[in-house]
């Protein structure tokens, strides 16, 4: 993403301008929040951006830290807010509780510009910050095989 990028990056994102982070992809780039299911190309990424400041009027983004290795990225950021707006893709209204978010990403960089980028956060510690209950626990666990393998 380079230091340049990383910064241009944080400025689209305080400055509510999906546009500008627009103009940081590349033509062909996918811009994907993994936590919400949600992949943005360049024309759509502005309403990634729309609906965070939807739901936040004051949402901040501070680097944490980078790394970059070629044209290979890492980024990790905590955004801060009030969520004072709904958060319609999840149907639900402000709550008026402020929040904190640790997220970070991978990625990959061409020519100076976001061509691949996977976002990681905690939506169940997102949503248990404004009040809402979480689902019921879901337990994993192995199985057991009733077929034997052989090693033919």
């Amino acid at each position: 993403m380079g230091t340049d990028l990383f910064g241009a990056w944080q400025r689209a994102l305080n400055s509510h301008d999906g546009d500008s982070l627009a103009a940081l992809m590349t033509d062909d780039g996918v811009y994907e929040v993994v936590a919400t299911g949600s992949v943005f190309t360049q024309a759509t990424v502005p309403l990634s951006v729309t609906t965070m400041h939807g739901m936040s009027s004051d949402f901040l983004v501070s680097l944490v830290s980078t790394l970059q290795d070629g044209d290979r990225y890492g980024v990790e950021w905590e955004v801060n807010g009030t969520n004072d707006g709904p958060i319609a893709y999840l149907g639900l209204p402000a709550s008026g509780r402020r929040f904190k978010i640790r997220a970070a990403a991978i990625g990959l960089s061409q020519g100076g510009k976001i061509k691949l980028h996977w976002e990681y956060w905690d939506v169940a510690g997102f949503l248990a910050q404004l009040g809402v209950q979480p689902p019921p626990m879901v337990v994993f666990g192995l199985g057991s095989f009733s077929e034997e393998v052989s090693e033919d």
